[in-house]
């Protein structure tokens, strides 16, 4: 059986934002330990660094929700599947 290489791209897509977002997540809160045991204050970088870490959990998050098909998790459930055949066909008419 032949892979599809959109279904390929479509997993990366959605798991190299979540490996790397929870990466600098970790990596900043490191950084804050680290921050903390040496000077006992954060910096002013460490708070810009925070808001762009926000900025990067709402990439991830809109990049993952773009690259779902709520098509397929629907179609494990035979009453949505059902459902979503009806509408889909009820549309075309």
């Amino acid at each position: 059986m032949a892979r599809d290489p959109n279904s390929q791209w479509k997993q990366i897509l959605i798991i190299v934002p979540i490996v790397g977002t929870a990466s600098a997540t970790i990596l900043y809160v490191l950084r804050l330990y680290a921050r903390h045991m040496i000077t006992q204050k954060l910096r002013i970088e460490d708070i810009i660094m925070g808001l762009g870490l926000i900025f990067t959990w709402g990439v991830a998050a809109c990049v993952v929700y773009g690259r779902l098909d709520f098509t397929e998790i629907l179609a494990y459930s035979p009453s949505a599947s059902k459902s979503l055949d009806h509408t889909i066909s009820s549309s075309t008419s």
